[in-house]
């Protein structure tokens, strides 16, 4: 399996997957404590200053690459993610709010969900890009490309391809398709098959054993509306309620376990969230769902990602402080999470460049903060690593760490309030 790159994040050194991280003697924190009756995992707080508190450390089988997850009411693709429809609008704009494909659900990650024709005549109905890899639903099948080190192609092989192979056995019934780090999940027919990397039990099929062709995830062969991956885990939204597997050290399966939580290599479904779930984010190792109208998270919360006005690891779901009412989407970055809320962003969650938008570097922020200037008119939203974009009145406007130009903005100047992406 590939070993992830480690790269600087403000004084701490993260692996690729930014969850279970190697730390600099810098990073301080306290050992996790056992968590009783659901309560969050004492100790997973991070300590002054936004320093990131020990947890452990996994390697990851992708590179550096973050984002997307989902979203209710269209999304923007960064990096990587999840979909169950939306649109990608004709003529190269991004669809702000295209009507989903998947039995009534909206958009729901970081990838495009297109419903356009390529220059082959194909139709592209939505893409998502992992590590090192990237997926397609092409004329209701799905086609990867890029690295396939742990079967991330899905084409019974593990030899790379520079251009799109079809993966086995999914060429018609494919509604939506997710990925992060090396696993991908795909909605077929209204169950869920996944490839891909396997050491958390991640692909569902009560197995740890990487799988290079897809596998049926155990029990969920029909009623899924919404998928997404995270590192080590992934949620789908069954029949109205969420149902999560695989990795679960920071509880993000949502499953009420006590410190340490075991990962779970088949669904388990997420406590109380039965019912009235529209849409499901996963993060590096937390997770956020669209209920009745609302804000969920749980799992991991020492950058104040799960937004309950509190730095704890919580292994069931905690009401997003503020968010009752108005949620149309919903996305999960690495270490920071945002939502549209009545036609305005908001985020929440670690803020060391600005990727919350409110115009101050203060992190974490505990609680949802206003995305400067973005209190109406917002259509879709995405998160990166450490940056956040969005599409308002018909513009592209990003905000966050732009070390790589990610912001588009032709600057490298991170920037704590939206900027305008400039199309040439």
């Amino acid at each position: 399996m590939r070993q992830p790159n480690l790269f600087l994040l403000g004084s701490i050194f993260l692996s690729s997957a930014c969850g279970r991280s190697a730390l600099d003697s810098s990073t301080t924190g306290v050992s996790a404590a056992a968590s009783v009756g659901g309560a969050p995992f004492i100790g997973e707080a991070t300590a002054a200053g936004g320093n990131l508190g020990a947890g452990g450390s996994r390697a990851s089988g992708g590179s550096n690459s973050t984002g997307g997850a989902s979203a209710a009411g269209g999304s923007l693709s960064i990096g990587e993610g999840t979909s169950s429809g939306g649109a990608l609008a004709t003529g190269g704009a991004i669809g702000t709010g295209g009507a989903p494909n998947t039995g009534g659900t909206a958009n729901t990650g970081g990838s495009i969900a297109a419903g356009g024709t390529s220059s082959t005549g194909a139709t592209i109905s939505a893409v998502a890009a992992g590590g090192d890899h990237t997926c397609a639903v092409v004329n209701g099948g799905v086609k990867c490309w890029g690295a396939n080190e742990s079967g991330e192609l899905g084409n019974d092989s593990t030899t790379n391809s520079p251009i799109p192979v079809q993966v086995q056995g999914l060429t018609s019934g494919v509604t939506a398709v997710a990925s992060r780090g090396a696993h991908i999940c795909a909605i077929v027919n209204g169950g869920v098959q996944c490839w891909g990397v396997n050491e958390s039990g991640e692909l569902g099929n009560n197995s740890t054993t990487a799988s290079s062709v897809p596998v049926q995830v155990q029990g969920l062969t029909s009623g899924v509306t919404a998928i997404a991956t995270g590192y080590w885990h992934s949620c789908a939204v069954v029949n109205g309620g969420v149902q999560c597997w695989g990795g679960n050290q920071h509880g993000q399966l949502g499953i009420n376990s006590s410190y340490p939580a075991t990962d779970n290599p088949v669904p388990v479904q997420v406590q109380g969230l039965t019912a009235g779930v529209t849409a499901v984010a996963a993060g590096a190792e937390h997770t956020c769902a669209i209920v009745n109208g609302g804000a969920f998270c749980w799992g991991r919360g020492d950058f104040g990602m799960l937004g309950n006005n509190l730095t704890y690891t919580y292994s069931k779901p905690v009401q997003v402080q503020g968010l009752t009412a108005g949620v149309t989407s919903i996305v999960a970055g690495c270490f920071h999470t945002c939502a549209l809320v009545d036609g305005g962003a908001q985020c929440w969650g670690t803020n060391l460049y600005g990727q919350l938008g409110n115009g101050s570097p203060a992190s974490p922020v505990l609680v949802p903060v206003q995305v400067h200037g973005l209190t109406a008119g917002v259509t879709a939203i995405a998160a990166g690593l450490a940056h956040t974009c969005a599409v308002a009145d018909g513009s592209v406007l990003c905000w966050g760490q732009n070390t790589y130009g990610q912001l588009g903005n032709n600057s490298t100047t991170d920037s704590s309030v939206p900027v305008e992406v400039l199309f040439q």
